[in-house]
């Protein structure tokens, strides 16, 4: 016998949006950290200021770009709502707090050892379907008719590889610097760099030679320069130049 069909629910939401964004890819050393997060369904009415927006309304372009800012009549979408390489520090902290109040966020990561044995790019597809299939379960079909899940960049997450939830319609599509223009994954790039910084200053106490402090993983000149001195350490990518290169001269050299 088959079960009865299920009615569509006229109360549930027609598409939520989950937007996916890494930081780290590029980086010498430390992890690939991903963040999934999902915003409320924001309708375009009020406007509004976060106390960061406050502190600096003197600034003319905080003051531009508050008039560009839309929100519903609940919650306001910052005006700093946006891709978090055009943040400060201290910005992207205030961000990543009122993101993680307002909606809701995962975070998965792929150590360097795994970026060595599968490569960069596949290590981050499968952390980003780790990331957003921790944020599926909020998407049940008694609210939700269909999920978008939008990832930064040229590599849309495999739909095959996601959990989706029974009678919620799924689509993955990849957008090319969907940081600057979805909400959703600008608000991912900030929280994934935020804990991918706290991380890499966390390692540096271990490794300060390496001034991961400052650069975070990334290869400077100072940080190059560390490992040509010291070597690499077991966060450091081996299948990354300059490490490749100085490791395979070294076995060239035995």
């Amino acid at each position: 016998m088959h079960a009865p069909a299920r009615k569509p629910n006229r109360h549930a939401t027609t598409t939520r949006l989950i937007g996916v964004d890494e930081v780290g890819r590029g980086a010498l050393a430390g992890p690939v950290v991903v963040a999934a997060v999902m915003l409320p369904a924001f309708r375009e009415e009020e406007r509004t200021n976060t106390p960061e927006d406050t502190n600096n309304e003197h600034n003319e372009n905080q003051r531009e770009n508050h008039n560009e800012v839309a929100t519903n009549r609940l919650i306001g979408i910052p005006t700093l709502l946006r891709d978090s390489k055009q943040l400060t520090a201290r910005q992207r902290t205030t961000m990543a707090q009122w993101i993680l109040a307002n909606g809701h966020a995962s975070i998965a990561m792929r150590s360097a050892d795994a970026i060595d044995q599968i490569n960069i790019r596949m290590a981050t597809l499968a952390a980003m379907a780790e990331a957003v299939n921790a944020l599926l379960p909020r998407c049940h079909h008694d609210t939700v008719q269909s999920v978008s899940v939008c990832a930064d960049g040229r590599d849309a997450i495999d739909p095959l590889l996601l959990n989706t939830p029974g009678g919620v319609a799924l689509t993955s599509t990849a957008v090319i610097k969907g940081d600057q223009t979805i909400r959703e994954i600008a608000a991912a790039s900030i929280v994934a760099k935020v804990f991918r910084d706290r991380l890499m200053h966390a390692l540096h106490a271990r490794w300060e030679a390496y001034g991961w402090d400052r650069n975070v993983g990334y290869g400077t000149k100072h940080h190059r320069t560390a490992i040509e001195r010291h070597g690499p350490t077991p966060v450091h990518r081996k299948s990354f130049d300059p490490l490749r290169s100085m490791m395979q001269a070294q076995t060239q050299a035995q």
